[in-house]
């Protein structure tokens, strides 16, 4: 009789590459993402010839950034119904200054807030929407469909974004009746919080 043979001893191999795999997949899709999102925020304006229903943005003394504490620097938009705002011409009330964009989702979910304060006059607020990279062909269904009757102002070339120094939206500047800048805030305000920075201006 031949002796019992021993059991084999179970060898687990593992498998660096398909480890290596997954973290080069994981980092790719991070990659996508933020490369996307950069993209949303500098992709060329495909408006179909509307520069000739915008008149532009004008900003004075922008050659840094708002910081909170300063004076607000000076501009002048025309709002998707043709009226031109001049920023220092609005002296004697608060202004909120609000950066988004018609495709931004959160920017979209934040609106009846902001609409809702409008309505109120909070503070006897001016509310001023700026749009980065849009014009009115496609503010103006946007704001039709919310109900939105604040002012839209187009920002096409994104001037105004650029001369704030908006990297991401939603961003909002509170601005007092003197024209001093008293708080800015990024991401989606709820009306809670909508109230305790309103009343920081008014």
């Amino acid at each position: 009789m031949s002796a019992p043979t021993a059991p084999r001893p179970q060898v687990t191999v593992e498998n660096p590459a398909g480890t290596r795999g997954r973290t080069l997949l994981v980092i790719a899709v991070v990659a996508a993402i933020v490369l996307g999102g950069g993209w949303w925020m500098t992709r060329p304006v495909m408006t179909g010839g509307a520069e000739g229903n915008y008149a532009g943005v004008q900003v004075d003394g922008a050659a840094t950034a708002p910081r909170v504490g300063t004076m607000a620097p000076d501009f002048t938009a025309t709002t998707t119904d043709g009226r031109t705002i001049t920023l220092s011409q609005l002296r004697g009330r608060p202004v909120w200054l609000n950066f988004g964009a018609t495709w931004c989702a959160p920017c979209r979910v934040e609106a009846p807030d902001i609409q809702a304060a409008h309505a109120a006059q909070e503070q006897g607020v001016q509310i001023i929407a700026v749009y980065l990279g849009e014009d009115r062909t496609a503010i103006e269904p946007f704001a039709s469909s919310l109900g939105l009757t604040y002012d839209h102002v187009p920002d096409p070339k994104k001037a105004l974004a650029s001369a704030w120094g908006v990297s991401g939206i939603p961003v909002h500047w509170f601005i007092d009746s003197d024209g001093i800048i008293r708080s800015t805030q990024v991401g989606i305000l709820g009306p809670g919080r909508i109230t305790e920075l309103l009343a920081q201006v008014g």
